[in-house]
């Protein structure tokens, strides 16, 4: 705006001088007189600031508008690619809160196997497990490795019946 309003106020200066220069050239009665050519240099120079000038804005509003086009083509790229990939980012969005969810149910359920097994529940339930365990492993085995035992290894015992 400062830029503008100096300009405006330059092109009524050059007005009015033009002006007093036409008065300076109808008042010149013999050729060109000093006047005239201190005015015609004044102009050419004048005429070559100006025009330099306005190139220089043209050239600002050249490349204002186009970073406004590169401005509006890339915001019309990302609304696309918005709406094409907007899919995805649903689907990634509910693959992570899945995976927190996993997690979650994972530690809430490594903290309630923990306090079971320090129950008194736990521990009556350990116990029987061991006992279980170990008296599979003594008596319900009627082979040692996958081998069979001989038949006279179980003579006069409950296993009788079961080897042939």
């Amino acid at each position: 705006e400062l830029t503008n309003q100096l300009h405006q106020g330059w092109l009524k200066a050059r007005a009015l001088k033009q002006q007093e220069l036409e008065r300076d050239y109808s008042g010149a009665v013999v050729g060109v007189g000093r006047a005239q050519r201190d005015a015609a240099a004044m102009g050419n120079a004048t005429a070559k600031k100006q025009r330099a000038r306005e190139l220089a804005i043209e050239k600002f509003d050249a490349d204002l508008s186009a970073l406004e086009r590169h401005e509006t083509a890339l915001a019309k790229e990302f609304d696309r690619l918005d709406e094409t990939e907007a899919a995805y980012f649903v689907a990634a969005d509910r693959r992570v809160s899945a995976r927190a969810l996993a997690d979650k149910t994972r530690e809430d359920m490594r903290a309630k196997a923990a306090a079971f097994a320090d129950s008194e529940e736990g521990r009556r339930k350990k116990l029987v497990e061991s006992l279980i365990a170990e008296t599979d492993a003594r008596i319900a085995q009627p082979t040692r490795r996958g081998r069979a035992m001989a038949a006279a290894t179980f003579k006069d015992t409950h296993f009788n019946d079961l080897v042939v």
